[in-house]
């Protein structure tokens, strides 16, 4: 699809959206709203823009005082563990060392943080500018009063080969748009040589083609791996007609696999490989402990981890190996724990629970889950090159490893 605004591939930004929209399983409705009276739901709509209004204050402010810039590093919140000595602290620890590197070298360098109010933040942290997620929709609403055409017409071309409603589009287009609009005012006036993107699919599009509109290089780091069948990625077969793209010109690979993988696609102008660093904090005590009972002889009170992700296949997978091994696990292991991604949900894993009792949900944090184990099944790319990293062993369920 070539279905243009202006000079941007209109599609390269939304598609992830339409994907996730159209596999979604349940569809998030604010039914408190919806059900709510005339009065209550004006109150609440009323709310809704006092907060965005001042959100997007002070975001402006914030922006306008970080002045020019000749590095931005654009994240999310849970991409950030906290701040320390004036620094900002990362999971990610190749991350970490593009942002210790600039500070060291005086680099005039500013990190712009999504605050998702799913991951809040571990503490206030001031080495960075909070850009509220609710911004966007109040920008969206007053540009789609002045470029309803525009958008009307993408959202009719989209919906003849999409299924999702007008609405649906519509909300996703015109977010997209607003986005492409705001971030272009902002690297206007910032000016930065360079912006790194860490893991911007179904993220940051609209700003990464708002960065190329403002001829600013961008470079994407991401913190896992890639997945046969994932469509989050830039696929051989999309075709940008010449547009401009939501694909960051330069690629930070975390192996030499992966650097394979994404130069055969084809859409990077560079694929750099780093030597990936672990992000995972296990103590020295908790990785001795970890080494000593894995080699113990089976006794009671074992336990077994399986560290899974929101990847393909990956409830098929899981299943068929406690399937195969279920009476292995019983005689062996006192408890068998499963460890959900943050964003997944348990009721997508109750066909498992319903099917194996025996199986429970873990409410550890991952390295206090890995560090109480004494065997580990992992179904995540991002652990499983963790583990490797801190050279702990474990059985390996990924579809594609990296």
């Amino acid at each position: 699809m070539a279905a243009r605004y202006r000079s941007v591939s209109v599609w390269s930004m939304i598609r992830l959206l339409a994907f996730n929209q159209m596999r979604a399983d349940e569809r998030p409705t604010h039914q408190a709203t919806q059900d709510a009276d005339g009065p209550a739901r004006s109150t609440g709509r009323f709310r809704l823009l006092l907060r965005g209004l001042f959100g997007l204050a002070r975001f402006a402010v914030a922006a306008a005082r970080s002045g020019r810039k000749e590095v931005v590093i654009r994240v999310n919140s849970f991409s950030v563990s906290g701040e320390k000595d004036d620094r900002l602290v990362f999971t990610n620890k190749n991350l970490q060392d593009i942002y210790d590197a600039a500070l060291e070298k005086n680099t005039k360098c500013i990190v712009i943080v999504a605050d998702l109010r799913e991951y809040p933040l571990r503490q206030k942290i001031s080495a960075a500018i909070l850009y509220p997620q609710i911004i966007l929709p109040l920008v969206s609403k007053i540009l789609y009063r002045f470029n309803k055409r525009a958008i009307d017409e993408l959202v009719d071309t989209f919906s003849v080969s999409v299924p999702i409603s007008k609405e649906e589009l519509k909300t996703i287009v015109s977010h997209q748009i607003a986005g492409l609009h705001l971030w272009s005012g902002i690297y206007k006036y910032i000016r930065p040589s360079v912006v790194y993107y860490e893991s911007p699919h179904n993220a940051f599009e609209s700003e990464i083609a708002a960065a190329k509109l403002n001829r600013v290089k961008t470079v994407e780091i991401y913190h896992g791996a890639l997945s046969a069948n994932e469509p989050s990625y830039s696929q051989k077969h999309l075709d940008f007609d010449g547009l401009t793209h939501s694909v960051c010109e330069e690629f930070l690979s975390q192996s030499k696999e992966e650097t394979r993988l994404i130069s055969a696609i084809g859409k990077y102008e560079k694929v750099t490989t780093l030597a990936y660093k672990s992000n995972l904090s296990l103590s020295l005590r908790q990785r001795l402990k970890l080494s000593r009972v894995r080699h113990r002889p089976a006794r009671a009170g074992r336990k077994i981890s399986f560290i899974t992700s929101i990847t393909d296949n990956d409830l098929s997978d899981v299943t068929r190996y406690i399937r195969r091994n279920r009476r292995h696990l019983l005689e062996t292991f006192q408890e068998v724990s499963l460890h959900l991604h943050p964003a997944d949900s348990r009721e997508r894993w109750e066909s498992l629970r319903r099917a194996y009792g025996f199986v429970h949900f873990s409410t550890l944090p991952l390295s206090e889950a890995i560090a109480s184990s004494h065997a580990l099944v992992v179904v995540s790319p991002t652990t499983v090159l963790q583990l490797r990293a801190l050279e702990i062993e474990f059985v390996d369920l990924t579809r594609k490893v990296i």
